[in-house]
């Protein structure tokens, strides 16, 4: 009988402390032309830096593993497109909720993609978003961008890439390396017209700025699928827009 009621009393208390915890997978899937490393909100990290010495010579990468539960690996079960480098992490909110960033560093100058997946299991209720990715990189180059996963499940985990006019140079930049930008008279368009940017910028002349980003937008939408990828246009597109949203004046 004792044993029962501490069977019933442990299974109580269980509950008790699991009531109001909301469990949660978080997976992030890269093609293999780039490794990763996702950092948590507490500030620790887990993935792989293909830049350096390698301390891991057989894999080509320095490993870090500092978040607890968490797992970095090669997968490869399929044909060799859908090879991947993989992140699983399994956590619960609210105590593992926040900004989490992720810097996706080039094993070489290729395209690349970048797949998350965020799951959700509370009181038997399941919820999960998938959230893709794509661009352009250069080797050792990095392009940040920040997961944030809130405290409970009535708002949606947001990526945001982190953009300036150094990461829309760069860009710009991979896009030509990979073909998706056509000609140099592009490549030197574009660049130029970031640059003119950066100058008004550090001239405070706020509303040029702004509307050289505009000329810019301009000019990408009418090169899409006309020696500029279109795909890559969208890119290019939200990335600029997004410097805008963040330039004084531009509202």
């Amino acid at each position: 009988m004792n044993t029962i009621l501490l069977t019933l009393l442990f299974q109580i208390l269980w509950i008790a402390c699991t009531y109001g915890q909301v469990h949660v997978a978080l997976q992030i899937n890269s093609s293999v032309s780039v490794h990763f490393i996702v950092t948590d909100p507490h500030g620790y990290r887990t993935g792989a830096d293909p830049r350096g010495k390698h301390k891991d010579a057989a894999y080509g990468v320095t490993f870090i593993r500092e978040i607890s539960g968490a797992n970095y690996a090669f997968t490869g079960l399929g044909p060799p497109e859908s090879d991947s480098h993989e992140f699983v992490f399994n956590f619960d909110l609210p105590t593992d909720s926040g900004t989490y960033t992720i810097q996706v560093i080039g094993n070489k100058t290729a395209a690349f993609w970048l797949d998350l997946y965020v799951g959700t299991h509370e009181h038997m209720q399941d919820k999960s978003w998938s959230i893709d990715t794509a661009g352009a990189i250069q080797k050792d180059s990095v392009i940040t961008f920040t997961l944030r996963v809130p405290p409970d499940t009535t708002s949606v985990p947001r990526l945001l890439k982190i953009v300036s006019s150094r990461t829309l140079l760069a860009d710009i930049a991979a896009m030509y390396a990979v073909h998706s930008i056509k000609d140099r008279i592009k490549l030197k368009r574009y660049a130029d017209l970031v640059r003119l940017y950066e100058q008004k910028m550090a001239m405070s002349d706020r509303a040029d700025a702004v509307s050289t980003l505009r000329t810019l937008v301009d000019d990408i939408k009418a090169d899409s699928g006309h020696g500029l990828a279109r795909r890559d246009a969208n890119l290019l597109i939200k990335d600029v827009e997004e410097l805008l949203n963040h330039a004084p004046g531009s509202r």
